[in-house]
């Protein structure tokens, strides 16, 4: 697990963004800036010195329908909850884990277009999926822009319009959160995904 990176090195880094694969890769080469911290394995984590709350997620869809994902948790419910997870069907070599950080406050995907921008998201502090689902709202326009000027800090806002410049016709999926998150400093978001519209 990577303890920091360089929260500008990424932009000298495009790279093709052609399938979910790539951009999963890009996401964990932090290649869309701020990232959270994260763990390949269970035991890649308990192997690590942090101990501060995380979240377990699974790397396939039907990840969802382990009890707990998406929680967060301790780190003495870990292994027991990876156990549990194994029981039902989990494969352990796709089970991964993250910081557990502060509540949402703004989530979805934002994209360019005729309008300049436009909007799909979320005020629920759930997973995106869910929040989604229960309150999805959308926004255009000045009206877009206005909302990322309000949730996102500066620096995040200063990481979208960067990813805008690198791939003009993305869709940007991402996280605003109550406090400052991740591996780079003094930002409230992180860019979960940036796929090809």
């Amino acid at each position: 697990m990577a303890e920091k990176i360089d929260c500008r090195s990424w932009l000298n880094r495009p790279t093709e963004l052609a399938d979910k694969e790539s951009i999963y890769e890009a996401y964990n080469a932090d290649r869309f800036g701020n990232a959270m911290r994260r763990w390949n394995s269970v035991e890649e984590f308990l192997a690590s010195d942090y101990q501060d709350p995380v979240v377990m997620r699974y790397q396939l869809r039907p990840g969802r329908l382990f009890p707990l994902y998406g929680a967060i948790i301790t780190r003495d419910q870990v292994e027991a909850m990876a156990a549990e997870w194994r029981k039902l069907g989990a494969d352990p070599a796709l089970i991964r884990l993250n910081e557990g950080v502060g509540s949402v406050v703004f989530q979805g995907e934002l994209m360019r277009d005729h309008l300049f921008l436009s909007l799909r998201y979320s005020l629920v502090d759930k997973p995106m999926r869910l929040a989604l689902e229960e309150a999805e709202q959308y926004a255009c326009g000045l009206q877009a822009k206005h909302l990322l000027e309000r949730y996102l800090c500066p620096n995040s806002l200063a990481d979208l319009w960067e990813l805008f410049d690198r791939y003009d016709d993305a869709i940007i999926e991402f996280s605003t959160f109550t406090s400052d998150v991740g591996l780079c400093p003094r930002r409230n978001t992180i860019m979960w995904e940036v796929r090809r519209n």
